[in-house]
Order: structure tokens, then C-alpha cells, then sequence
């Protein structure tokens, strides 16, 4: 399977991870928001976090702590966590990613326009996402292979579409230090992540 987070699982590809176990690992983005931004990836291929209730409950109690110890060592205002399936959520790569970003008061990052919806809309839709929360679990299994198939058919379409330079394809690998990368400049910081202090802090 031609995965770059599978190949950095197996060693494959060099990253700069600094935490590892049974069901994961955590790396820094090679193409980051800010200084520090890291990614929970987990070590068996899934395209979207589907209904694995251990390893999404695993993926993001890591995630949690992974955004107390980016605080502490970043000393930032807040952290943004994001799980992204299919490309135009910007998965650029079909392998579940858990992002952890550092954020700074005034950083710009993820600003966008609210969309208005009445309240009518509204109320019609919590009633239809509520009343799928009560499907068996056969019909649970049937939506996300369709959901899947959707996603991953919308994913190589888009991967298609757009010739990806070896930067961009080997984006989010770690193979450079985050400092080269102009979101340094933008976020204020200059120095080169420690990974020895971040991966010190979850012993």
C-alpha cells in the first residue's frame, strides 16, 4: 500500500515523532499551522475514523494530552484539534490524522465567515442526525463502507487532479525540522522544536 503515514509507521520514512505506542504515534507536521503542530496518526491503515470505538477513544485521549504538553511547551493562548476525512476537508493523505495545533491570540489561522441558518434548517437537521444515532450497528457497518468509498473515490479524485511536488507528497512526513517552514516566521518563533523536552513530558 503506496501510504506515506503507513510508510512512517514502519520506519519507512524519517519523521520527527516523539511518541509512540500500541495503537499510534505522534509526529511533527511537516507543513505546520504553527510552531509545534503535531498530528496522532494511527499505526493500522484507516481511511476515516469509522466505528473503532477503542481507537478513536484512544486517538483522542492522546490527543489531549498531547494539547496539555503543547501548551506548557509552546506557552500558547490555546491548542485546535482537528480530525479531517476526505480531501476537501484538506486530508491530503487517506490515512486518519488527528491534528494538535498550537495557537497564539491573533495567529489568523482557520478564520472564516459564519454561514446563517434558520432556526427551522436547523431544528431539521439536528432531528435527522439524531434520529441516525439510533441505527443497529448492521446499518452502522453498511453506512461507513459507503461513507468510505465516497470519501476515498473524492480523495484520488482530487490527488489526481493536482500534480503533487515531492514536498507536498511527502507533507506532513517530517523529513525537515519545522523551523524551515514559513509558518515560523509567521507565528513569531525561530527556534527548533525540542522534541526530547515534549516526548520528556508524557512519562
Amino acid at each position: 500500500m503506496d501510504c506515506i503515514f503507513c510508510k512512517i509507521v514502519k520506519g519507512e520514512i524519517p519523521s520527527k515523532t516523539y511518541y509512540e505506542d500500541d495503537l499510534c504515534l505522534v509526529t511533527l507536521d511537516i507543513q505546520p499551522g504553527t510552531v509545534g503542530h503535531s498530528l496522532v496518526i494511527p499505526k493500522k491503515h484507516v481511511h476515516i475514523l469509522n466505528n473503532d470505538k477503542e481507537l478513536a477513544a484512544h486517538l483522542f485521549q492522546v490527543a489531549s494530552k498531547v494539547s496539555k504538553i503543547l501548551l506548557k511547551v509552546f506557552r500558547s493562548d490555546g491548542t485546535t484539534t482537528l480530525l479531517r476525512s476526505g480531501a476537501v476537508a484538506g486530508q491530503r493523505i487517506p490515512h486518519v490524522s488527528v491534528h494538535i495545533i498550537p495557537r497564539k491570540t491573533g495567529d489568523g489561522l482557520l478564520q472564516h465567515e459564519p454561514v446563517h441558518v434558520d432556526t427551522d434548517t436547523r431544528q431539521k437537521y439536528a432531528s435527522l442526525i439524531a434520529d441516525n444515532l439510533n441505527t443497529t450497528e448492521q446499518d452502522v457497518e453498511n453506512d461507513e463502507k459507503e461513507l468510505e468509498s465516497i470519501v476515498e473515490e473524492k480523495t484520488n479524485s482530487n490527488s489526481n487532479s493536482t500534480e503533487i511536488d515531492e514536498k507536498e507528497t511527502k507533507a506532513e512526513a517530517g523529513e525537515s525540522s519545522v523551523k524551515d517552514d514559513s509558518s515560523v516566521e509567521k507565528s513569531g518563533d525561530t527556534g527548533e522544536v525540542d522534541l526530547d523536552e515534549i516526548a520528556g513530558l508524557f512519562k
